[in-house]
């Protein structure tokens, strides 16, 4: 029996499969014909069929490696990649810029009306002392009014500048009620017009502290109830001033 006829003749056909795997893939057969070296039993066909197979076990296995090591490359690349940080949704309060539209709401109606009172009030204290400077006959008449001028003056100053930072619109003239007032006293002349001018005086200077009680009782705007605050030792003292100038000119 020759080698070829120990194959077809005890074994059959001998054909050797083999097959590559990678993870678990069927990639490719590959088929080919082994034949048994002349003058085999068939004892030995078998085990030279046995060798062959031993022969590419490591050839199998050396696939499978490189099977796995192609399936975990993606897994290595995904986890060394940079993960892209989802941005996050914050909620940002605006900042505030203290503009009018800010402050505006930040006063009350009785706010307002003491600075818009009061602003008409230093004008007619200020028109009031001009007169004073060029009618009075008393020279304490004339020094109250010097010190008229000069401390509503001051003080509308300060009460304008707040006005515009909480945008109050302000008049431009006194009341329709201390034009008439002191157009009554400008018709005066000599020691009249000293105790007419006076008791005018007095008169606006109460209803000024009133107002600033008013304000800082009802009042809400820390801003303005300080001025008027700071506002009120003033008045006292011209109120003081009125007196002694009553005293000394209307005897």
């Amino acid at each position: 029996m020759t080698g070829w006829d120990c194959i077809h003749g005890q074994l059959g056909p001998f054909w050797s499969h083999r097959q590559s795997f990678v993870s678990g893939h069927h990639t490719s057969v590959r088929t080919e014909l082994v034949r048994c070296p002349s003058g085999s039993s068939l004892a030995e066909a078998k085990r030279y069929k046995r060798r062959r197979k031993m022969k590419h076990i490591p050839y199998l296995a050396a696939a499978g490696l490189v099977g796995a090591l192609m399936l975990a490359t993606p897994v290595v690349a995904q986890a060394a990649s940079p993960t892209r940080a989802m941005p996050a949704h914050s909620s940002v309060t605006p900042a505030n810029t203290g503009s009018s539209t800010d402050t505006a709401a930040d006063i009350s109606r009785q706010d307002r009306i003491f600075l818009r009172k009061a602003h008409q009030g230093n004008l007619a204290e200020i028109k009031a002392g001009r007169l004073a400077l060029r009618k009075g006959r008393c020279e304490a008449v004339r020094h109250v009014a010097h010190v008229l001028i000069e401390d509503h003056s001051r003080m509308d100053i300060e009460l304008r500048s707040l006005a515009d930072r909480f945008d109050v619109r302000l008049p431009k003239t006194p009341s329709t009620a201390q034009l008439r007032q002191l157009a009554k006293v400008a018709a005066l002349t000599g020691r009249e017009f000293d105790v007419a001018w006076l008791q005018l005086q007095a008169a606006w200077h109460r209803e000024t502290i009133e107002l600033i009680r008013k304000e800082l009782s009802r009042g809400r705007s820390p801003e303005v109830k300080a001025l008027a605050r700071k506002a009120a030792p003033v008045i006292k003292h011209h109120l003081r001033l009125i007196d002694e100038a009553t005293e000394h000119c209307c005897r």
